[in-house]
């Protein structure tokens, strides 16, 4: 079928994965797609599969290099864009109210911080990835033990260093 041709690169199209792209360079060195069904019946499937160091993992890896970029890519156009309509300045003043606020925050007086508040606190940490995808058990603990707002505080600051 692709005799001749290349394999350059393939990928999933949906989240089901039950369509795949691949992009094939011809002997003349002209690149073309095919947009192939994943079945075991289907004989294009069949020879992507048979392609030297090609199989659903490599797929599935290259879908998600694939989806990366493309992300990183749409967030890049984004802020192009708000710089170009001029919201960009918005999007930064923003962001430094929201600094003054946190700031703000961490002056407030211990005991308006009741136990209610530190609790849901504690939750809101340990939903975060910083939390969850520390491997410091003990960190995790004196966090979930602090006893006022402060120490819950100066605690979580300690998975930066």
């Amino acid at each position: 079928m692709h005799e001749g041709c290349k394999y350059i690169h393939s990928y999933f199209t949906n989240e089901a994965r039950t369509v795949c792209i691949v992009v094939w360079e011809s002997p003349s060195g002209e690149l073309f797609e095919d947009a192939v069904q994943v079945d075991d019946d289907n004989a294009l499937w069949k020879e992507l599969l048979a392609v030297e160091g090609v199989n659903e993992d490599v797929i599935h890896e290259n879908t998600f290099r694939k989806n990366k970029e493309d992300r990183k890519a749409y967030e890049e156009e984004v802020v192009a864009i708000a710089k170009k309509e001029g919201l960009w300045q918005d999007i930064l003043n923003a962001e430094e109210g929201a600094f003054l606020s946190a700031c703000k925050l961490m002056m407030i007086a211990d005991e308006d911080v009741d136990k209610e508040l530190l609790f849901r606190i504690k939750i809101k940490l340990f939903e975060m990835d910083e939390v969850i995808n520390s491997k410091d058990r003990e960190l995790k603990s004196r966090i979930r033990k602090a006893t006022n707002f402060y120490s819950l505080l100066s605690e979580f600051g300690n998975l930066k260093k």
